[in-house]
């Protein structure tokens, strides 16, 4: 017989006389099976929970679902040149402003039949017109393409903020997410913001699931090349990006990182790129992004659209509104201490979450959990380095805030339940799912509070705009050039070129004669029965109007046809 030794743990003992060696084995192997079918039935709780959250999400949005929301300028312009692209006329435009005219003119342009996009982004206007193939109504159309891009982050941002969390703070950021009322109506408006916060919470979840590897540094290089493309601001995420893989990747893989990340990026925006170079001579040309550096430097005349001499070029923009800029930017960035600009720019709720974000850097710097500390400090760096490039164009608008709201709702969330669950108070446990259930409950009912909202507004055209509309296209055709304050709503409810009034009345009469002839002139009530004693010196008001109208080198050169069923004023050119 083999000596088994005075513990019993020899071969034998082991494999068949059910020793101390085995029976731990056995244990073990039982715990590991345990263990594994926890881990299989959280996985699945969490994806079943995540299932009925997007599909409660999607019913409610379906069911409130109207077009009466899309009513501004800028979703307007993006649905008419989704609509020409759509119908095979390239990345063109029905409308263009003032500024357009000389650079148009030298370019040759003018003359031509389709205009070339030069302001707006390219990847909304792709979008609709992607949708406007399969609905055949360009409207349905770009609404579709903000909602689908707003329930489509809501399955990314449960998977983020499970895997970063818990399952609790998952589900109370779809919940606060959805009933946002900004981000809820803003799904209808066919705006660039849905998808922005979609491809931002796509990166953090690349960036922030795994290990990272070279291969994931490409895949964040496309998306960082999309977001760039679908609003100009997303450029910081680049450098953000490339900080990140130089943190976290190792040291003989950051460059292939950096190289992978840099040629995705390239392949995403290069092709835009070289179609501005074609077109104009600037790679990353557009009109709007320089208009938006000047707009708000001085309270006079400083929108650069409205101007027909001001200069188009970045780099002139740059020698002669430097200054300017400068000084704007550091009155911008001088709002960074007032607690009212953080209120003003995010809603209510949101400025709650968003001072819970910074309140736990004091309170609570470090947890248990590396990877939600490594999120947290990107999140915050992201809203911070985002102030810093709106600060050179203007702060108080909450569209440019709203795709960092995903973010912050995760990190608030969890950073308030982490409050009330460290607290030294005997039922902090309780007092922790009270808090879970209470702001579960107080976000259904706001769910539906904005669903409702939605769901009876109002239609954003009147009868009688639709009647002047009709009026205007029995006269204009698609080449006809429609002069108005109003030039999105005709290019896209009309399908005329639409030229938008210069802030200068003179410089109206300037492009008629020396550039491009205009066929109508369109004035809304609005804008003719505005009193010029108030804000005169704003460009956006058009007060000037009222009495150029009226005055011989206007009439010289238009006569009044009639008032349309909307108040609007239609003038035409004497001679033909």
């Amino acid at each position: 017989m083999k000596y088994r030794g005075p513990t019993g743990t020899g071969r034998q003992s082991e494999h068949r006389g059910g020793g101390v060696g085995y029976k731990a084995d056995l244990l073990r192997s039982e715990f590991c099976k345990v263990k594994m079918l926890r881990i299989f039935c959280t996985f699945r709780k969490e994806y079943v929970v995540g299932f009925l959250l997007l599909l409660a999400v999607t019913i409610i949005w379906i069911w409130a679902f109207n077009t009466n929301s899309f009513a501004k300028p800028d979703a307007l312009d993006y649905a008419q040149m989704g609509r020409e692209l759509g119908n095979g006329n390239g990345l063109s435009t029905l409308q263009i402003f003032p500024r357009h005219i000389r650079l148009f003119y030298q370019k040759g342009y003018l003359e031509k039949e389709n205009w070339p996009n030069l302001y707006r982004y390219p990847l909304p206007t792709i979008l609709n017109a992607f949708f406007y193939k399969i609905t055949d109504d360009i409207i349905k159309a770009a609404v579709l393409q903000s909602g689908i891009a707003f329930l489509l982050s809501i399955p990314l941002l449960f998977i983020l903020a499970t895997r970063l969390t818990n399952l609790k703070v998952g589900i109370i950021s779809i919940i606060f997410y959805a009933a946002d009322p900004v981000i809820f109506t803003g799904s209808y408006e066919a705006m660039t913001e849905p998808m922005a916060a979609l491809l931002l919470l796509w990166l953090f979840l690349i960036a922030f699931s795994g290990q990272l590897s070279p291969w994931k540094c490409f895949a964040m290089g496309i998306i960082c090349g999309l977001s760039c493309l679908n609003r100009a601001q997303f450029i910081l995420l680049v450098p953000l990006a490339a900080l990140y893989i130089w943190i976290n990747l190792q040291k003989k893989k950051k460059f292939a990182g950096f190289v992978l990340l840099l040629v995705a990026l390239l392949l995403v925006v290069g092709p835009w790129f070289i179609r501005n170079t074609v077109v104009v001579g600037e790679p990353a040309f557009s009109f709007s992004t320089s208009r938006n550096l000047v707009k708000g430097s001085s309270p006079i005349h400083s929108d650069l659209e409205m101007q027909l001499e001001a200069p188009t070029e970045t780099l002139e923009v740059f020698k002669k509104y430097g200054p300017a800029i400068a000084k704007k930017a550091l009155k911008n960035l001088s709002t960074v201490v007032r607690l009212n600009f953080w209120a003003g720019n995010f809603s209510p709720k949101g400025s709650i979450f968003l001072f819970f974000l910074f309140a736990s850097f004091i309170y609570r710097r470090h947890s248990a959990n590396r990877k939600y500390d490594y999120f947290r400090n990107a999140a915050a760096t992201l809203i911070f380095c985002n102030f810093l490039v709106i600060s050179l164009a203007f702060l108080h608008k909450m569209r440019f805030y709203t795709p960092l709201m995903p973010l912050i709702y995760i990190v608030g969330i969890n950073e308030i339940f982490m409050f009330f669950g460290n607290s030294r108070f005997k039922y902090s446990g309780k007092l922790k799912q009270v808090v879970f259930y209470g702001m579960l409950l107080f976000g259904m009912v706001r769910l539906y509070n904005a669903a409702m909202i939605q769901k009876n507004s109002h239609l954003p055209v009147s009868a009688q705009e639709n009647k002047s509309y009709e009026l205007i296209r029995q006269v204009a055709a698609k080449n006809t050039i429609v002069a108005s304050n109003i030039p999105a709503t005709l290019a896209l409810y009309v399908g005329c070129r639409a030229l938008s009034l210069p802030a200068f009345p003179i410089e109206l009469l300037k492009i008629n004669d020396n550039y491009l002839p205009i066929d109508y002139v369109l004035i809304t009530g609005n804008v003719l029965n505005a009193d010029p004693s108030e804000k005169p010196s704003l460009a956006e008001t058009y007060t000037n109007y009222s009495e150029f109208v009226k005055s011989d080198e206007f009439l010289k050169t238009f006569k009044f046809i009639k008032e349309l069923p909307d108040g609007a004023m239609l003038f035409e050119r004497l001679q033909k």
